[in-house]
């Protein structure tokens, strides 16, 4: 049989093993969380790549008919999101061939 001793170095041995199995616990439980946060924000990177060229498309687009009508609204619109446009004419001057 155990004597005295043993018996609660067995008992300490028990509730160490028991505390690090919760701490395990929690841990796995914070890794899973982390793991959906990482994938949500690389599905949105994802996602922001695939519409950047759209975005730069119909800035570009917007500009050329804010140039083109002189429309001060769009140009303002655009210029508030961090375009900044040239007046200068889109085709080449007079006297020179394309």
């Amino acid at each position: 049989m155990l004597d005295r001793l043993q018996y609660r170095w067995l008992c300490a041995l028990g509730a160490l093993l028991i505390v690090l199995v919760a701490v395990n616990i929690g841990l796995s439980e914070a890794t899973r969380k982390l793991q959906a946060l990482v994938s949500a924000r690389a599905q949105f990177l994802q996602q922001t790549v695939a519409i950047r060229d759209f975005y730069q498309d119909l800035a570009r687009a917007l500009a050329d008919l804010a140039i083109k009508n002189h429309d001060d609204q769009i140009k303002g619109v655009l210029e508030s999101e961090g375009f900044h446009l040239n007046d200068a004419p889109a085709t080449p001057p007079a006297g020179r061939a394309p």
